[in-house]
């Protein structure tokens, strides 16, 4: 017997037993009607509870209709009814305030179970098909009193039509949305070096292995019917290794050499959401990176260098890929650059230079405003030189193909 809603919890008698239970774990919720307790003196109905042979409580039929609480002066009233949505940019909210936090969108014709009013009556507590609850404004449903749970859900049983609610559970309904995160990575990378040389480091390959420290922001806008939105986003890696590369040539190790990575990245994209779920966007960016060695003289004689890319790309954002899940995809190619080296170390003179960037992830929420995310990041870059070597003066041709594998953990925050 369900006496009493507080939120998502609910205070039931199991025969005896009293306590408080969360309102996910009914199976079904039928309290179309306020459940009447011998206190009650506002209306005429028989209260008694008979037992029956298997020894459960059973509330006995009540000889006049209870009125609603809905029409009542209560705050907090918990009569429970169907409503239906009448407005497409109906926002489930936090609090019963008109800037406080979307928790997302509910679709015109969707029915939802209202189970609390506001003292003004301005404002309902809905639950929705999906089983979330939160505040709209009571000016966006109709039928509020014409059919309560028990006639519209058949059986007895106190549930909606599912799927009613636009990615609510994502945090990606707001007009506008910040999300920082900060991370740690596990980071492998490889260099493989060829030219057209025959000197002891004419031809070398270096592999490593790093742990880096990651973080980034995200900042979308929304238009009105969250059918467009704007996206700008950055972030940072740094990563660190000891004893670092290990320098490989055609007559052996050469030697380790300490290392660090300073990369930051930067976009904006602009998109449109396909349906409810799947969001697709054209992102253009500029990636910097860092490669600085602890010292120029070390045995792989490596230079120090930098790397400056424009970028071009998509991303596919696809909400409720699972319950509390998004599945994040992208790719982007380098569409201009420069690669500089320690003066006196270059491999010659700059010629082509490509990159590719390709990242897969996942983010679940965890909280309110809190997600655990996590992503794969592949980057390859291919760079090319001609001419006269410093470090290797008979080297005339030179090509050079990097790749990463990263693999990030991060919380994110929603503001």
């Amino acid at each position: 017997i369900v006496r009493e809603t507080q939120g998502r919890w609910v205070r039931v008698e199991a025969g005896k037993r009293k306590g408080w239970l969360v309102n996910r774990s009914l199976a079904s919720f039928v309290a179309s009607e306020p459940v009447l307790s011998p206190d009650d003196t506002n209306t005429n109905t028989n209260t008694g509870n008979d037992t029956n042979e298997a020894g459960t409580t059973e509330v006995a039929e009540a000889t006049a209709p209870a009125k609603r609480n809905w029409g009542g002066d209560t705050e907090g009233a918990s009569s429970s009814f169907v409503a239906t949505i009448a407005n497409a940019d109906t926002q489930l909210r936090s609090s019963m305030k008109e800037g406080s936090e979307s928790l997302g969108s509910l679709i015109v014709g969707a029915k939802v179970i209202v189970e609390e009013h506001s003292g003004d009556r301005r404002w309902l507590r809905v639950r929705s098909g999906d089983g979330q609850v939160g505040w709209i404004a009571a000016s966006e449903v109709v039928n509020t009193t014409s059919e309560n749970i028990s006639s519209a859900s058949g059986a007895g049983q106190a549930s909606v039509d599912s799927g009613e609610l636009a990615s609510w559970s994502l945090g990606d309904l707001p007009r506008a949305q910040v999300r920082t995160s900060l991370g740690l990575a596990y980071r492998s990378l490889s260099m493989d070096f060829s030219s057209t040389g025959r000197g002891r480091l004419a031809n070398t390959i270096v592999e490593t292995q790093a742990m880096a420290l990651d973080g980034g922001t995200d900042i979308i806008l929304r238009s009105k019917g969250r059918g467009l939105f704007l996206g700008f986003d950055g972030g940072f890696r740094f990563s660190y290794s000891k004893p670092g590369i290990e320098v490989i040539s055609a007559d052996g190790p050469i030697g380790d050499i300490d290392f660090s990575m300073y990369e930051t990245r930067a976009g904006a994209r602009v998109g449109v959401a396909l349906g409810r779920d799947v969001h697709v966007a054209v992102r253009a960016g500029l990636h910097y990176d860092v490669f600085f060695t602890k010292s120029v003289d070390n045995a792989g004689l490596l230079p120090r260098e930098s790397l400056l890319a424009g970028t071009a790309g998509a991303r596919i954002d696809w909400y409720r890929f699972l319950p509390d899940v998004v599945l994040t995809l992208s790719g982007e190619g380098q569409v201009l650059g420069r690669r500089k080296q320690t003066p006196g170390l270059e491999d010659g003179r700059q010629g082509d230079l490509q990159g590719v960037w390709v990242s897969a992830g996942g983010s679940y929420r965890i909280g309110k405003r809190l997600d655990l995310s996590g992503s794969f990041l592949y980057g390859w870059n291919r760079s090319e030189w001609s001419g006269a070597s410093a470090r290797n003066p008979d080297v005339m041709q030179s090509s050079r193909s990097d790749t990463s594998q990263t693999l990030q953990v991060a919380l994110a925050h929603r503001f």
